[in-house]
């Protein structure tokens, strides 16, 4: 017979007498193998792999046993219908987006030249007229070419003048050579001439574009312009201040901005909008309100959409979209007014208009 393993020890501590009773090591054999065969099947039921789970549903399904088992029928029930209604009730999904509200007719004033800002004409919130003056630059650089122009073309005149006074002397006395030399020089001193006219005349325009002008009517919508400019250097092409028509009955839109990976909703409504056969797909409807007065939906109609995207301040690409708001008047047509808009881009299903975000979320991160 094959030795059995040894899986334990078997202690018996006897404390009345120090002397082993009669009869109890055949007892002890007895036990001894019932001990041995239940700690053995304990072990390899511990051994057993994912005995922790087994465990964990064995209470669980013992908690069905009686009334129980009806309520857990009904909540099952319960998230089964939930799970239907979301995956085939259809919702309205609408893309968020905030932005301004802003005239269509901007104007943004910039610097012909480089320069120093010497005089500020208007303020912020005036209004002007096309042609008037706004700002004021200087350019020394500009200033010495025009003068060193005016020098030239006065010693031009004056050696001018001396090569005509030779030039008939010459033709008096008859010198063939000196006045074919003189009349060379007298042609080239008028060349030269000519060519400083225009000179002066560029250079003239230049600093006539130094005093920027207003190109249509409209508001300064620069705050504090003249503490922002005033004795400031410029260079060309620097933004100086900025001119809108800012009136009620003026043409008003919103410029939106939404983040690039939500433009492809409002690409595939449009697309299916197309698809249907409708007319200006493209124009589809927006609800906003605005930050000033919240308690009220306005409507507006998207007319266009940036094709390329921008950094946002906040970090990540966002795109521009233009709406043009429709239906009742805005009760306060404000420069840069905050709005808060939705861009309606059809249906989908429940789940995916309450947990859209979670499920691109996981494509992105869990995409292959």
């Amino acid at each position: 017979e094959r030795p059995k393993r040894v899986v334990g020890g078997l202690v018996v501590e006897q404390v009345a007498e120090s002397r082993v009773k009669e009869g109890l090591p055949e007892r002890l054999e007895l036990v001894k193998d019932h001990v041995a065969s239940s700690l053995a099947n304990s072990m390899r039921h511990e051994r057993l792999f994912g005995m922790k789970l087994w465990r964990f549903l064995g209470r669980s399904l013992s908690w069905l046993e009686g009334r129980n088992r009806l309520k857990a029928g009904l909540v099952v029930g319960a998230i089964v219908v939930a799970g239907l209604v979301l995956a085939l009730v259809p919702w309205d999904y609408r893309v968020e987006a905030t932005g301004q509200l802003m005239p269509v007719a901007q104007q943004d004033i910039f610097a012909p030249n480089n320069g120093k800002v010497i005089d500020v004409k208007v303020k912020g919130g005036q209004e002007v007229e096309a042609g008037t003056v706004l700002v004021v630059l200087q350019n020394l650089e500009l200033d010495a070419q025009i003068e060193t122009v005016i020098s030239e073309q006065d010693n031009n005149r004056e050696l001018l003048s001396t090569l005509r006074a030779q030039y008939d002397q010459a033709v008096e006395a008859g010198n063939d050579p000196d006045v074919i030399e003189l009349s060379g020089r007298m042609r080239e001193v008028e060349i030269q001439n000519k060519g400083l006219v225009k000179r002066f005349g560029i250079l003239e325009k230049q600093r006539a574009e130094l005093t920027v002008k207003a190109v249509r009517a409209g508001k300064v919508a620069t705050f504090q312009v003249r503490q922002k400019l005033l004795n400031r250097p410029v260079n060309r092409g620097e933004k100086l201040l900025e001119v809108m028509e800012d009136r009620s009955d003026s043409k008003w839109r919103l410029e939106l901005q939404v983040e690039e990976h939500r433009v492809g909703h409002i690409r595939r409504h449009q697309l299916k909008r197309r698809d249907d056969g409708a007319a200006d797909f493209e124009a589809l409807p927006v609800e906003f309100v605005l930050a000033t007065a919240s308690e009220r939906t306005y409507q507006g109609r998207l007319t266009r959409m940036s094709t390329r995207a921008d950094a946002s301040p906040a970090g990540g690409s966002v795109i521009e979209l233009h709406v043009e708001p429709i239906g009742k008047a805005l009760p306060e047509y404000r420069i840069g007014a905050e709005v808060n808009a939705k861009i309606h881009c059809g249906q989908r299903s429940l789940f995916y208009v309450l947990f859209g975000d979670v499920v691109e979320f996981v494509r992105k991160r869990l995409w292959l």
